[in-house]
Order: C-alpha cells, then sequence, then structure tokens
C-alpha cells in the first residue's frame, strides 16, 4: 500500500503536474495570442474606417 502511494506521488510529480503546467500555459499564452491579434485586426478595422469616412 505504502508502495502504491508513492508510485502515485512520484507520478503526480513527475507527470501529471508539469503536463498540466505545460497545458495550462499553452492554453493561457494561446488566449493571448488571440486578444493580440483580434487587437490589431480592430485597430486596422478602426483606422481604415477613419480613412473612408468623411466628417
Amino acid at each position: 500500500m505504502i508502495a502504491l502511494v508513492a508510485l502515485n506521488v512520484a507520478f503526480v510529480a513527475l507527470i501529471a503536474f508539469p503536463l498540466w503546467l505545460g497545458l495550462a500555459f499553452t492554453a493561457l499564452a494561446g488566449l493571448a495570442l488571440f486578444f493580440a491579434v483580434r487587437e490589431v485586426f480592430l485597430w486596422m478595422q478602426y483606422l481604415a474606417n477613419l480613412r473612408t469616412t468623411r466628417r
């Protein structure tokens, strides 16, 4: 039983935790990239709209 607990702790420490950490980091980086690209697109739309509208 103690060996199973030790094996489970080793698995979590060596495999599961770094895997979840990597997935979380990748998801956050993807989200940040998405919003950065969206921001640039919205600015381009805004600037193009400024150019085409006469005030």
